[in-house]
C-alpha cells in the first residue's frame, strides 16, 4: 500500500521552495523533500489502551476525549498545571517525528513537550519548549506550533511517554484543541552514528521504500551514504540490499547488499553514486528499499534498519557556491608571521593572508573552545546561546537555537563539520542541522591529528562536488601537550637550555606538572619558555596541513566560487599575565585571535582590516558567501564587505565564566566580561578590581587606565549590561526585539 507521509507535509513543501525553484541547478536535500513511505508493514504500527490513556487525560488535563486514532482532540479547562499526557502501549517504543499542536492564548510564552524515556529499569526525560505566540483578542483562531523530535531520534525510539504543559500563566487563559502524535514507524528521519560519523538520514525498516517523483536535470547524479543501523550488535545477524528503482516500472537501477558479519559492510558509510543523465529532463519516481529483511525475525524496526544518509539530487553545476570553514584550535594571533610574528611559523598562512583580507583586531568571544564555537555556528553569544559555562561540558546548546545549518541546510546547501577535538561533538549540539558530522577517532581519550582531520576533509569535498556547500573544519593542533611529530618538534627549542631542564615531562610539551607546581612556588621560567618554544613548533606542523587542506579545496573546487575562513576559537598564555593555558582570564593572548577570509573570484591583493571584528560575525559572513539574503537571526555582521574598503567600527564583547586557573587547589579567576571599543578595552571582573586599557599606547595590556577614566568605565560598563544578558534557558529562535533595539542604539548591529 502507498500513504503520503505526515512528516512531509506543507511545512516540507515550503522548505524545499528554494530548491525548486532554481531547476535543480545545484542540489535538491531529499531529505526535506516530500516523499510517499510505500511498506506491507504500514497498518500495524500505531495502537494504544483506549481505556488507561482516556482516564489519565481527563483526569490530569480536564480533556474531552473525541477521537483516539492518530489525532488526540480535547480542550485544557485548567490553565497553567493541566498537561496531556500519552503512554506507548506496552512495552512498545514508538517511533515518533514530531508533534503538532493547535492552540489558543491570550499572551506569548513556552510551550513544552516533556519526553520521558525509560529503558530498563532506568528513566530520564528531556524537555523541549516551542516558542507560541500570543493574540490580543479573544475571538482569535486557533494557531499551531511544531516539536521536533527527529534530533532526539535515538531516545524517543525508547519513548515511555510524553507530557504537554501549557506556559506557566497561572491566571491567563490557554487552551489546545487538537494534538497530533507523527509516527516515523517504516522510515524515520533522524540522527545515524556509524564510525564515528554521524548523518542525518532516513532509515528503512525490512520491506519499506521511500519513493520521491523528482524532475532530473542535466547531467543528474543521485548521491547518498548507507549503512546498516545498529550492525556494531555481534549478537544479531543483520543485514539486507539497497534498491534503486527508477520510473513508474520500478526498473532496478542500482544494488547493494548489506550483511552485519561482513567487515566490507559492516559498522561504517558506505557511498552511492548513481547516474541518472538519460532521464534528463523529465519527472520520475526514484525509490529507495530496503529489499530484504533481516534473518532475526524478533529485531525491532530500530534495531534492523537501513540508515540513507545525506540523499540529494545533484545537476552539473560548476558555478556552486562553498564556504570552508576553518578553526586552528588555542592559536594566538601574535604567534603568526602574518600578525608581525619574528619566528618563520606560518609559512603558509602568511601566503594566504597575502590573497585575503587580514583582520588586524578579531575576537573571540569566549576564553575555550565551547563558547566561541557555539557563536561561530549559531550567531549568537555565549550567553544567549547558552554553551560554555565552566565545567558544563556535558551540556548543549539551549533547545531553541537555530544554528547556521539549520538555515543552509533548509536553503538546499550540503553542510557538514570535520572535528579533531573531543569536546566538538554531536552530544554538545554541534550536529545540529548538519548533514554531516565526522568526529572521525575522536574519543574520551584522543585527538584527532592534523593529517586525519585533512584527509576526512578531502573525503566531504570530494563526495559534494558540484554542490552548494559549507564545510566547516576544527583541528585540534595546537593544543597543549605540545607534542609536534618530527621535525617540528623541537624546530624552535633552543638545545643548551631544554638541557638544563631534565624532566621528561617538559620536554613533552605537558603544562599540568607546571600547574601543579604552582601550589609551592613560583613557576620555573625556563621551563615555561621550552614549552613555548614547543607550542611554536605545534603551530609550524599545524601551518603545513592548514596549507595542504587549501590545496585540495583549490583542486576539488573552482577557486572563482570558493570562500575560506581561517579563525581561531582562542589563545593560550605563557605567564603574559601569570597564568598558564586559557580559560582564565580575557587579555589579548586569550581572546585576540588571527582572522583571515579569502573572497571568491580572482586573484585578490591582500588587504588588512583594522576595525574590531568578532567570531559572531561568521555566521552572517558565510550566508552571504553563499549568497542567501541577509537575516536578522545572527547578531554579527556581513565581512565581506571588508573587501572593498574599511568597515564601519563597532563594539565586540567576549566573556569568561570563570576558571580554577593555575592553583588548582582554590579558584583563582571568577567570571568576566569585556568590551573593545576603538582604541579601548574594559574588562569587568567579579572578583577583581576592572581594567581599562588604551590598546594603541599599551598593547600588552600592562597599565590599568580604569581609575584615571571613571567616566569611560561607566560608559563601557553600560555595553557590557546591553550586550552580554544571560539567555532563558529555555531556548531562543531570535534575539529578543527589545535587546536588538539596544544593540543597534551602541551602533553593535545595523
Amino acid at each position: 500500500m502507498q500513504f503520503r507521509d505526515l512528516a512531509a507535509g506543507a511545512a516540507m513543501l515550503a522548505g524545499l521552495g528554494s530548491s525548486v525553484s532554481t531547476a535543480f541547478s545545484a542540489r535538491v536535500d531529499l531529505l526535506t523533500a516530500p516523499f510517499q513511505i510505500v511498506s506491507r508493514e504500514c497498518d500495524a504500527e500505531w495502537t494504544r489502551e483506549a481505556r488507561p490513556l482516556v482516564a489519565e487525560l481527563e483526569a490530569k488535563a480536564g480533556l474531552e476525549i473525541v477521537s483516539l486514532t492518530d489525532t488526540l482532540v480535547g480542550v485544557a479547562t485548567r490553565p497553567g498545571a493541566s498537561f496531556l499526557q500519552y503512554r506507548a502501549k506496552g512495552g512498545r517504543k514508538d517511533q515518533l517525528d514530531f508533534v503538532e499542536v493547535d492552540y489558543r492564548a491570550l499572551f506569548p510564552g513556552f510551550l513544552t513537550l516533556v519526553c520521558v524515556v525509560r529503558e530498563g529499569n532506568d528513566q530520564r526525560s528531556f524537555a523541549i519548549p516551542v516558542a507560541v505566540s500570543g493574540s490580543q483578542g479573544a475571538e482569535s483562531g486557533w494557531e499551531r506550533c511544531r516539536f521536533d523530535l527527529r534530533e532526539h531520534v535515538a531516545a524517543t525510539a525508547r519513548l515511555h511517554r510524553l507530557e504537554l504543559r501549557p506556559p506557566d500563566l497561572e491566571s491567563q487563559p490557554f487552551s489546545v484543541t487538537r494534538v497530533r502524535l507523527h509516527r516515523g514507524g517504516v522510515a524515520a528521519r533522524g540522527s545515524v552514528d556509524l564510525a564515528q560519523q554521524r548523518r542525518e538520514s532516513l532509515v528503512l525498516a525490512p520491506g519499506a521504500a521511500v519513493q520521491w517523483t523528482l524532475p532530473i536535470p542535466a547531467a543528474g547524479v543521485l548521491r547518498f551514504s548507507y549503512g546498516l543501523r545498529d550492525s556494531h550488535r555481534p549478537h544479531r545477524q543483520l543485514g539486507g540490499d539497497v534498491v534503486l528503482e527508477v520510473g513508474e516500472s520500478h526498473e532496478e537501477r542500482w544494488r547493494a547488499s548489506l550483511d552485519s558479519r561482513a567487515p566490507a559492510t559492516a559498522g561504517d558509510w558506505l557511498h552511492a553514486e548513481v547516474d541518472l543523465r538519460e532521464w534528463a529532463g523529465q519527472t520520475i519516481d526514484l525509490r529507495l528499499r530496503h529489499a530484504r529483511e533481516t534473518a532475526d525475525t524478533t529485531a525491532t524496526f530500530v534495531a534492523t534498519g537501513v540508515a540513507l544518509a545525506e540523499p540529494r539530487l545533484v545537476g552539473a553545476n560548476a558555478s556552486a557556491p562553498l564556504v570552508v570553514l576553518v578553526t586552528l584550535d588555542t592559536t594566538r594571533a601574535d604567534r603568526l608571521g602574518l600578525y608581525g610574528y619574528p619566528r618563520d611559523v606560518s609559512p603558509r598562512l602568511d601566503a594566504l593572508a597575502r590573497e585575503s583580507v587580514v583582520f588586524e583586531s578579531a575576537f573571540a568571544t569566549g576564553t575555550w573552545t565551547h563558547p566561541s564555537t557555539a557563536t561561530m555556528l549559531t550567531g549568537f553569544l555565549p550567553p544567549q546561546h547558552g554553551l560554555g559555562a565552566n565545567d558544563t561540558e556535558d551540556r548543549p546548546f539551549y533547545t531553541g537555537v537555530r544554528t547556521l545549518a539549520h538555515r543552509l541546510t533548509e536553503a538546499g546547501m550540503a553542510t557538514g563539520v570535520i572535528s579533531g577535538n573531543r569536546i566538538v561533538t554531536a552530544r554538545d549540539g554541534f550536529a545540529r542541522g548538519m548533514h554531516v558530522f565526522d568526529e572521525g577517532a575522536v574519543d574520551a581519550d584522543r585527538d584527532s591529528r592534523a593529517p586525519e582531520v585533512v584527509a576526512r576533509a578531502e573525503q566531504w569535498l570530494r563526495r559534494h562536488t558540484g554542490e552548494p556547500g559549507f564545510l566547516y573544519v576544527h583541528f585540534f593542533d595546537p593544543h597543549d601537550p605540545y607534542q609536534a611529530p618530527a621535525p617540528d618538534t623541537r624546530r624552535y627549542v633552543h638545545e643548551p637550555q631544554a638541557r638544563a631542564i631534565s624532566r621528561g615531562d617538559i620536554g613533552r610539551g605537558d603544562v599540568l606538572p607546571l600547574l601543579h607546581e604552582s601550589r609551592r612556588g613560583p613557576i620555573d621560567s625556563n621551563a615555561v619558555e621550552v614549552l613555548s618554544d614547543l607550542y611554536d613548533g605545534e603551530i609550524r606542523f599545524l601551518d603545513a596541513w592548514v596549507g595542504r587542506l587549501l590545496d585540495i579545496v583549490d583542486l576539488v573546487r573552482e577557486r572563482s566560487n570558493t570562500t575560506v575562513m581561517i579563525v581561531a576559537d582562542h589563545g593560550e598564555e605563557f605567564l603574559d599575565h601569570g597564568s598558564l593555558q586559557h580559560k582564565n582570564t580575557l587579555y589579548d593572548e586569550i581572546v585576540r585571535v588571527p582572522f583571515l577570509l579569502r573572497p571568491p573570484g580572482p586573484a585578490f591583493i591582500g588587504r588588512r582590516e583594522k576595525a574590531a571584528v568578532s567570531l559572531l560575525d561568521v555566521a552572517p559572513t558565510v550566508t552571504a558567501a553563499l549568497g542567501l539574503p541577509a537575516s536578522n537571526e545572527f547578531l554579527g555582521r556581513d565581512l565581506m564587505a571588508a573587501r572593498h574598503g574599511a568597515l564601519s567600527p563597532r563594539p565586540v564583547f567576549a566573556i569568561s565564566y570563570g576558571s580554577r586557573g593555575m592553583l588548582w587547589d582554590k579558584p583563582q579567576f571568577g567570571p568576566a566580561r569585556m568590551v573593545v571599543d576603538g582604541r579601548w578595552k574594559y574588562i569587568w571582573n567579579r572578583d577583581r578590581p576592572a581594567e581599562l586599557f588604551d590598546r594603541e599606547r599599551d598593547p600588552h595590556e600592562k597599565d590599568n587606565l580604569a581609575t584615571r577614566d571613571r567616566d569611560r568605565v561607566a560608559r563601557m560598563q553600560v555595553m557590557i549590561d546591553t550586550a552580554l544578558v544571560e539567555g532563558t534557558g529555555a531556548g531562543i529562535f531570535e534575539v529578543d526585539p527589545e535587546l536588538r533595539d539596544r544593540l543597534r542604539s551602541l551602533g553593535y548591529i545595523d
